[in-house]
């Protein structure tokens, strides 16, 4: 009977680690949560585009996930002053400030 649950405990373990590992809902290779990369990405996109009239619209879908405790307040940090910059007029550096969160990925 111990040896079936050390078998259970030690495949527990294993499948946690491989959930981990793999970033099942936590944390992306980029280091960003799933909804704040989602965020990064729609950001490069209006970037990309020089879409100000949606900036407004991005700007607060990041404080509505940062309230709603979706992405943390340091994504929301980083993803505003992504914003910023593209609303400064800096597309090109908004575009690559998006890239590198997003871990550049293309």
């Amino acid at each position: 009977m111990r040896a079936i649950s050390r078998s259970v405990g030690r495949l527990t373990a294993v499948i946690l680690i491989s959930c981990i590992a793999s970033g099942c809902g936590g944390v992306t290779s980029s280091g960003l949560s799933p909804a704040a990369f989602k965020l990064a990405r729609s950001s490069h996109v209006v970037a990309r585009t020089k879409a100000s009239d949606r900036l407004a619209e991005i700007a607060t879908a990041v404080s509505e996930a940062e309230s709603s405790g979706e992405i943390s307040g340091r994504e929301a940090a980083l993803l505003h002053d992504v914003l910023a910059t593209a609303e400064a007029g800096d597309w090109e550096r908004a575009s690559s400030e998006s890239r590198r969160l997003m871990g550049d990925r293309r």
